[in-house]
């Protein structure tokens, strides 16, 4: 999670990290896509998002029992227009 913030100070990071971001947006595309999604780009981008930010929360305060399959759920069945509960 630190390389993203340190490619900042070194453009040089840029470039491989983009091709790997890129790479994880596809895989994140093709699963919304799969799963129904209506706009899986725009899912997609969100889904790989938001799981960017539980990494790097679980990373920063970590929680004993960590499981985010609940909130997975929510937030996939959300953007696919199911229940968000």
């Amino acid at each position: 999670m630190a390389l993203p913030l340190e490619s900042s100070a070194r453009p040089e990071l840029r470039a491989p990290l983009d091709r790997g971001r890129q790479a994880v947006l596809r895989h994140g595309t093709e699963w919304v896509r799969l799963l129904g999604s209506g706009a899986p780009e725009r899912h997609g981008r969100i889904l790989v998002d938001h799981l960017e930010g539980v990494v790097l929360r679980q990373r920063a305060f970590p929680e004993g029992a960590f499981d985010p399959a609940e909130e997975m759920r929510a937030l996939v069945g959300g953007l696919l227009g199911g229940s968000a509960d």
